[in-house]
């Protein structure tokens, strides 16, 4: 059985192109967490300070990765403050945005902001999302890549299931494109497959 499960993998096309995809995003994501930095400091209201790599705010999670606890989500409303050397977009309640690396301010419950050429000061309760910018670095090193993949196979009803994901994310100022792809396939037995295909993109 663990035998006709095996070649029935490596017969499946996506399958194949699934483990190349894996070692290859594998790869790249291992040599671009190689290559980042970990010198942002989040100031908590308890007294605690943890140092990483800003990803976003989202919903009220600040998600910070580290190099000793791999990525932690901290509430925003526990934050006390933050030193970024990432340039961030940063969006405001408003619905408008405000752009640059954060330093903590001389006024407690602000946070400074330095743009390009200026700054400006605002309180932190009115930051509603966060998302880093990579301006110093070169497009091909702007995007940002995810590859997800499975494969289930359910004895009971002799249906081997394939998934394969991906998403491309490229990142200005003004705007944001996503492009996605993903592909599940579906095989009973010896009967053959199926397979659908999904694409999508999103920009704001």
């Amino acid at each position: 059985m663990q035998q006709s499960i095996l070649r029935r993998i490596l017969m499946n096309k996506p399958a194949i192109l699934l483990l190349f995809a894996v070692l290859i995003g594998g790869s790249y994501q291992a040599h671009a967490q190689s290559e980042e930095t970990f010198t942002d400091r989040v100031y908590l209201k308890n007294g605690d300070r943890l140092t990483g790599s800003i990803k976003e705010l989202d919903r009220g999670k600040l998600r910070l990765k580290t190099e000793t606890m791999d990525t932690v989500y901290l509430h925003w409303v526990d934050v006390e403050s933050v030193e970024s050397t990432t340039y961030l977009r940063i969006a405001v309640t408003d619905g408008t945005y405000r752009y640059g690396r954060m330093q903590k301010s001389a006024e407690e419950a602000n946070i400074r902001i330095f743009g390009a050429g200026d700054s400006v000061e605002i309180p932190m309760h009115i930051i509603s999302g966060m998302k880093p910018l990579r301006v110093d670095q070169t497009i091909l090193q702007q995007l940002e890549g995810e590859i997800t993949a499975g494969v289930d196979y359910r004895q009971d009803t002799d249906i081997l299931l394939v998934n394969v994901g991906s998403k491309l994310r490229y990142r200005e100022e003004k705007y944001e494109l996503e492009l996605g792809l993903n592909w599940n396939e579906t095989q009973r037995g010896e009967a053959g497959s199926r397979h659908q295909v999904q694409a999508g993109e999103c920009c704001q």
